[in-house]
This record gives C-alpha cells, structure tokens and sequence, in this order.
C-alpha cells in the first residue's frame, strides 16, 4: 500500500521501529542508500543517536548489494540517482525472495507522475514528498521526548556559493532546531543581515564578488549588524590563518569539509551567553 507521507506518517513508521529497537536485543538496522555520502552521513548523524544501526549505501549498485547481505530492517531510499536509480532498486529488490519484502521508504524532491505512481504501488512503505530530514527531526523529538536540543528558532544566516555545501549546512542546523536563512553572495548576504537581524552569521570567505572578508568588514562597520558574530567558514585552515581571520573581523572560523557531528556544537559556544 502506498502512503503520501506527512509528518504523522512518518511518525508512525518510526515509532514502530523504535519500539522495535527497545524490544530486542539487537539496534533495528537501517539501510540509506544515496548517492551523495553527505546526504548518508547526515541522516546517519540524525539516527545513530536514537539507537539506530545505520547501514551506508553511495549508489544503487551498492545499496542492492548491502540490502541483500545484510538484511536490514529498513530501507531508507534516494529516488533520484545516476545509473541505478530509485526505481531500478526497487526493481531489483522485488526480483529476489531475500529482498523483497523489506521495507522501503523512499524520498524525493519531485512530485511523482501517476505512472511513476502506478510503479511504486505497493512496493514501499512510505513516500516522503517534503524535506526528510525536517520531518525525521520532528518526528524523533515527538517520539523519544528529544526537545530543547538548542535555543530554538534562534536565527542563523548561511552564505554560501556551493549548493552542496550550503544544503548540508542548512539540514544540520535546522535539525538542530535552527532556524535559516540563505544567501550565495557577499551582497546579498550583507543585505539580508541588515534586513533580517540573524543571531549569526556563517560566511563562506572564497565567494564570487564581494568575498567573505569584505562582506565581514561591510557588516563590522554598520550599526545595525556590527554586534552579529560572523563565523568563516574556509577551506584553508593552515598555521596563521585563525590570526588573519580574527584581524580581518571575522568572530571565528569553522574549517572545511564541515564535520556534520562538530559543526552544531561550534555553533552552540558562539551562541552561548548570547541569546
């Protein structure tokens, strides 16, 4: 049976499977296969705290075979992927009597067409239409009680010209509890702090036109967002650097590739004592 999930759906689903967590002496192992290993590592930060086994699958091919060695108890499942993709894998799953009947939630960003619909009828257990990991996030807090994981809704601008970079960033933090605001310029991040009044501030330092330095100084020199912190977030943390930064007014730096277990507690010390 095919379930359109919301927030409730997903609640269910997960509450069984920590119910189940609790009752046997083995952690319910979870398979999330996705293409991106930030996107599984990110969902694996989210899960492993709960008591969950997750299993990591980088691709279709991968998640196939993992599925079949391991027998997970949950399949946590990318839709789109290259060469083997989401439905190819359920494909592959239901041709074979050891994967068949494992249960499946697959997740998109795109809305699917009835006859990929029709496709998936049956096969899976849950589809997720809206951003996974918000609706994990809210759906372990209501299940096991985890409120108050930070100063909630406190406000934090992300600047950032890499895609990739700037989802990992945002999910990470709005699982946290945070709320975001985005921007993949120097200018238009100046702009949106001055508008917007964020409790901190992440700057990419390497950004086309105005980069993260002048960015920094434009808001260091204006009244109205001189007293936000501004974080830089670099990719080049070598001896010296910290110094440089901190000279140039930038409140501290977070290095780059963004540690999704680090990150959140960098973010909580700049925010202690002010908010």
């Amino acid at each position: 049976m095919l379930y359109i999930l919301n927030k409730d759906d997903l609640l269910r689903a997960l509450r069984a499977f920590s119910l189940a967590a609790r009752a046997q002496t083995a952690p319910v192992k979870i398979l999330a296969i996705d293409d991106d290993p930030q996107a599984v590592e990110l969902l694996a930060a989210v899960l492993e705290p709960e008591g969950f086994h997750v299993l990591r699958a980088y691709g279709g091919e991968a998640g196939i075979e993992v599925a079949r060695a391991e027998q997970p108890d949950l399949i946590i499942l990318d839709l789109l992927m290259p060469e083997v993709n989401g439905f190819d894998v359920l494909d592959r799953l239901g041709q074979s009597s050891v994967t068949r009947r494992l249960p499946v939630i697959l997740f998109t960003l795109k809305q699917l067409t009835a006859a990929e619909q029709q496709r998936v009828q049956g096969r899976i257990a849950c589809l997720a239409q809206k951003e996974f990991v918000g609706l994990v996030k809210e759906a372990l807090q209501r299940t096991l009680g985890r409120e108050g994981l930070t100063v909630a809704g406190a406000l934090i601008l992300i600047v950032e010209d890499n895609p990739r970079n700037l989802k990992l960033i945002r999910d990470i933090l709005q699982f946290r509890g945070y709320t975001t605001l985005e921007a993949e310029t120097g200018e238009a991040g100046v702009t949106l702090a001055r508008e917007r009044q964020p409790a901190l501030i992440l700057m990419d330092v390497q950004l086309p036109g105005m980069d993260g330095r002048e960015a920094t100084q434009a808001l260091k020199a204006d009244p109205s967002t001189q007293k936000i912190p501004v974080i830089a977030m670099t990719a080049f943390a070598m001896k010296g650097d910290r110094e440089n930064l901190l000279a140039d007014g930038f409140d501290g730096y977070i290095a780059k590739p963004i540690n999704i277990k680090e990150v959140p507690q960098l973010i909580e010390q700049y925010l202690d004592g002010i908010l």
